[in-house]
């Protein structure tokens, strides 16, 4: 990334994981074969919420938000981290549209997509994927985030999450 010299010039946060619970260390902390932390509504200034319905007659409606607490490398408070996931799936379903928002304490704006792709189908005998009335453990590839304030339609957070799609945990024990 290089900066820009003009004083009208808008600098990116970089790539970068986007964890909840806030991981202070950074880096990857949910695989499709393990969820590390869970962020529980209410536990340690968590706020969780997740909506998994099944009309019994097709599709689930997923519907998430989550934010985290987080603090910098002296325990400073930072802004929270605050994710928010939607997209209306079926059971073993590989290629659901969905959407993504991202907020954290390096991209200071709301980066988001629509052109996610959303999969409940584990794709090796690792993967704990599926889904259930009240429960999902999916996997969100974006192409790319966006800040849709930004007026360059080119200007994302990156690619990261195509190059290694993650596993985004919604279960019953977040509520």
């Amino acid at each position: 990334m290089t900066a820009a010299s003009t004083p009208s010039a808008i600098c990116l946060p970089g790539a970068h994981w986007v964890n909840v619970p806030f991981a202070s260390g950074g880096g990857q902390q949910t695989f499709g074969s393990s969820k590390g932390a869970v962020a529980i509504d209410g536990v340690a200034g968590m706020e969780a919420r997740c909506t998994v319905h099944d009309a019994g007659t097709g599709p689930f409606e997923v519907s998430g938000s989550l934010a985290s607490p987080a603090n910098d490398a002296m325990g400073n408070p930072l802004a929270k981290t605050i994710v928010t996931i939607t997209t209306t799936i079926k059971s073993g379903q590989t290629d659901a549209p969905g959407s993504v928002t991202i907020l954290d304490d390096k991209t200071t704006a709301v980066y988001s997509s629509t052109a996610c792709t959303v999969s409940v189908s584990s794709m090796n005998p690792v993967d704990s994927l599926g889904i259930a009335s009240g429960r999902v453990w999916a996997q969100f590839s974006c192409p790319e985030l966006r800040d849709p304030g930004n007026p360059d339609a080119h200007a994302g957070a990156g690619t990261e999450t195509t190059s290694n799609p993650r596993a985004i945990p919604m279960s019953d024990r977040i509520t």
